[in-house]
This record gives C-alpha cells, sequence and structure tokens, in this order.
C-alpha cells in the first residue's frame, strides 16, 4: 500500500467517525508514522513540543481503533491498514459482491481503454490530502455521477482533477480525459482570431 493511498482512506476513516478531515499536525504524524520516525523527529519537523505531537497522535490511533473496531497504535496501524486492503483484495477476487475492509470500494478492474489526452503531468504532486480523499468518497462510496471544481484560475484545479483520475483509474473499463472547458475555449478563441486577421 502506497503512503498517498494509505493517508486518503485513513482521511476517509477519520471523517467518517468525527466528521472532520486529518488536520495538517494529524497528516504529518500519520506520514512520520508510517515512515517509521520517532515523535521526536515529528514534532521538530513541525515545530511543536514532543508531548504535544504524541497526544495528538493518540487521539489519532483513539479514532482509527473506534473506526476499524481493532486496537490501532503508531507501531501497528500500517500492518493493520495493509492487512486490511490485502482482505479487501482477497474479498475482491473471490468475487463477494460484500467489500471487507476500507470503505466499500469498486473492486479494481483492468482499464480496457485510457485516452489521456493532454492531461497535465502530475508526478509531482503536494497537498490536497482531505480535498482527494473527498473527491475519491464522493465518486467511489456515494457513486456521484456529475461534479464541478470551481476555483481561481491558478490554484490547481485541473492538477487535482489529473491527480484524482491517476488514483481512481483501475475501477473504471474506460477513462477519457479531455481539457478542461476554458482552455479549450481559448484555443478555439486563438484559432478563430488567427483566421479572421489573416
Amino acid at each position: 500500500m502506497e503512503i498517498e493511498a494509505a493517508l486518503a482512506v485513513t482521511d476517509s476513516l477519520v471523517f467518517a467517525q468525527t466528521g472532520k478531515h486529518l488536520n495538517t499536525l494529524q497528516t504529518a504524524i500519520f506520514r512520520g508514522a508510517w515512515l517509521g520516525q520517532k515523535y521526536e523527529e515529528i514534532a521538530e519537523a513541525n515545530y511543536c513540543s514532543n508531548s504535544h505531537v504524541k497526544m495528538i497522535g493518540a487521539t489519532l490511533w483513539d479514532i482509527l481503533s473506534e473506526s476499524l473496531a481493532e486496537k490501532i497504535t503508531k507501531k501497528n496501524f500500517r500492518a493493520v491498514l495493509e492487512r486490511r486492503e490485502r482482505e479487501e483484495l482477497k474479498t475482491d477476487e473471490i468475487g463477494s459482491s460484500e467489500t471487507a475492509g476500507l470503505g466499500g470500494a469498486r473492486e479494481p478492474i483492468t482499464p480496457i481503454q485510457q485516452d489521456w489526452g493532454e492531461a497535465i503531468d502530475v508526478s509531482v504532486f503536494y497537498g490536497r490530502i482531505s480535498e482527494l480523499a473527498t473527491l475519491e468518497k464522493w465518486i467511489q462510496v456515494d457513486r456521484c455521477r456529475l461534479m464541478g471544481v470551481l476555483g481561481m484560475g491558478g490554484i490547481g484545479k485541473t492538477a487535482l482533477s489529473v491527480k484524482l483520475a491517476q488514483q481512481l483509474q483501475e475501477h473504471f473499463e474506460y477513462l477519457i480525459w479531455r481539457m478542461p472547458v476554458a482552455a479549450l475555449m481559448r484555443r478555439l478563441s486563438f484559432g478563430m482570431s488567427r483566421r479572421v486577421s489573416a
């Protein structure tokens, strides 16, 4: 299990339990613990006291324990998430209509066709974990079929959308990416203005 996928699952579990997404410090604790860092290292990197990080970490593990109905600690959380993912995949392979484990997402399928068109490169993508988790939940769990991502120009709407599509691609037979409408309109208007001036 990749750290980003584990973080998205954890954020969804925390949101389902508390109605709130992981905050910045909880995310940092999760990442640090996943990478085997000590609380002292996480505290230093986040300009917090060691006792504060331990307290927030303990609360996070308690929330996960309630959500998963299993005792979760800093030492075992990674193993528990990975085991549950394996159980879910095993259940999917058996062909059960019920999914076990982490959130009831549809089983992965092999894409028949992918057309990424002019999708931007998001190999370097930071943050937006809670937004990705929310959008993924809307698509996978709530089965939402149409969403709009709105915001000012340049804040990363396209990057967020491409990253989401990459994360969910294995759950769909077809993936077709087309450029955002605004970019398409600019391209069309540029082409028309060139024809008029010629």
